[in-house]
């Protein structure tokens, strides 16, 4: 199958149209899927990086901000758009989850039902919140390289400091 741009196009057709390719490991501790379908005939592509794998305790505070970010993410959209819109992501939300830890069929049986089975407008605002958490988590791993990064500088000056005083 062939891209837009005339390179292979390695997607697989699944639920609604939405295609999908997993990418393998891009590193150990991450599994990568790139889902793409169509919405209003625009082509919509959603990237999935999954942890697989224990987080180091250096990326515990990074973890703790997404998941904060998360549960207010819920919060807002249970009140912006109700209960129903937020069951229904909790729902996609940890079949995913479950269909990618344990490649679980039935999770994926159940997932493809649930996507199915949405609306026009549902996918709108399952689409909505699945992207405002992705650019919330990305805005999270800005913070902690920035924190990550003031941390290894202080540690730096702080062994110069002492590497003038002997």
């Amino acid at each position: 199958m062939r891209g837009t741009h005339g390179q292979v196009d390695p997607f697989v057709e699944g639920p609604l149209g939405l295609l999908v390719h997993d990418f393998g490991a891009g590193t150990q501790s991450d599994r990568r899927r790139r889902i793409r379908g169509r919405l209003g005939g625009s082509i919509v592509r959603i990237r999935v990086i999954m942890n697989l794998l224990e987080t180091p305790d250096k990326d515990l505070p990074l973890r703790d901000d997404i998941r904060l970010l998360g549960r207010i993410l819920g919060d807002t959209v249970r009140s912006q758009e109700g209960e129903p819109v937020f069951a229904i992501v909790e729902h996609i939300r940890q079949t995913s989850i479950r269909f990618h830890r344990e490649e679980d069929e039935a999770a994926r049986h159940e997932l493809e039902a649930t996507l199915n089975s949405l609306s026009h407008g549902q996918n709108i605002q399952i689409i909505r919140a699945f992207s405002y958490f992705s650019q919330l988590a990305n805005i999270a791993e800005d913070q902690h390289h920035i924190r990550r990064t003031r941390a290894h500088a202080l540690a730096a000056s702080g062994e110069a400091q002492e590497h003038d005083r002997s």
